[in-house]
């Protein structure tokens, strides 16, 4: 038996103009998964640039829901980055971002959290991105 699966996602996608924000989506999906019973999920994302003290910053994530079916259990996972581009500082053709994530997991993978088996998490990751 394969470990892979496969899971399938339609559904449909609205960008969202709010104040204050680069970019805001909503989606809302069917999930047709291979090896367990279809769910729906709903993601969030977002992106919020903010200068402090003449330096730019953006906190940026998505939150993902998926509800629950007969072999699975309703899973929420909110993780978001806040991040200081320090390539400002020798202004260099790529981006260096800087910061620090959060991971936020409910019953992570549809797994009903138990004391043998824990599917909350919650974990903080320093970051370092580069674009180029």
């Amino acid at each position: 038996m394969s470990s892979q699966r496969t899971n399938l996602l339609y559904g449909v996608g609205l960008d969202l103009a709010l104040p204050g924000l680069k970019f805001t989506q909503l989606n809302v999906y069917r999930r047709n998964n291979e090896q367990i019973a279809d769910n729906w999920q709903a993601t969030l994302v977002w992106g919020a640039p903010f200068q402090l003290g003449g330096q730019s910053f953006l906190y940026d994530g998505f939150i993902d829901w998926a509800s629950g079916s007969s072999d699975q259990h309703a899973n929420l996972n909110w993780t978001s980055q806040l991040k200081w581009l320090a390539s400002n500082l020798w202004q260099g053709k790529s981006q260096v971002w800087l910061g620090v994530e959060y991971v936020w997991w409910r019953h992570k993978f549809g797994v009903t959290d138990r004391p043998q088996l824990r599917s909350h998490e919650n974990n903080v990751n320093l970051l370092l991105k580069w674009h180029f």
